[in-house]
């Protein structure tokens, strides 16, 4: 008697594979899909309080420190220059944050909106609420 073993090996079809392009080509999509629905920008708030009086508004400004934005980080205060991390020490050391006095901004021509709101942001984090702008129109 002989034994006789028999192997039977599986043999894949060929038309059944998934092809990986198709794959790569959702997983591509789905990818700058999220890319273009995000948004990388951080968004911060404050709050703005009307002047209402508008002899009120004045007598605050002249007891005010006075910032001028230079633009390109640099800044006016009271008439020195200064750079960020300048104007955040002096504005440390001034007593207008404990007098509840205001700050005064006003801004250079050709400055961007973006840096006035990050140096009014700066201005909260310092510890400065009362926050008034000046205009340089006639």
């Amino acid at each position: 008697m002989t034994d006789e073993v028999s192997f039977q090996f599986y043999q894949p079809r060929t038309g059944s594979l998934i092809s990986l392009t198709p794959l790569i080509d959702v997983v591509f999509i789905l990818l700058l899909f999220f890319m273009l629905a995000s948004n990388f920008n951080v968004e911060t708030s404050f709050s703005v309080q009307s002047a209402g009086n508008q002899s009120s508004a004045t007598a605050s400004t002249e007891l005010a420190s006075r910032v001028r934005l230079l633009g390109n980080d640099n800044f006016e205060l009271d008439g020195q220059v200064l750079d960020r991390t300048g104007l955040i020490e002096a504005l440390k050391q001034l007593d207008i944050i404990d007098a509840g006095r205001a700050l005064s901004i006003s801004v250079a021509e050709g400055t961007r909106v973006q840096e006035l709101l990050e140096l009014i942001a700066l201005a909260e984090r310092v510890g400065l609420t009362r926050v008034t702008m000046e205009s340089l129109l006639p």
